[in-house]
């Protein structure tokens, strides 16, 4: 984020996708057990697309 305020905007897109890994890790009937038997894995990233990379949290 390059715009005036980048930093806060960052720190909020951050926030949010870990706050919905969380949700999936902990919230989905059918996620959570997958994730609690070691079968998948939740992971979350922000794709920049000025870019074209994806920074993972």
């Amino acid at each position: 984020m390059r715009e005036a305020g980048g930093n806060q905007t960052r720190r909020a897109l951050e926030a949010n996708v870990r706050h919905k890994v969380e949700a999936l890790r902990t919230r989905s009937p059918i996620l959570t057990p997958l994730i609690q038997r070691g079968e998948l894995e939740a992971r979350g990233g922000i794709y920049d697309l000025a870019t074209g990379r994806v920074a993972m949290l």
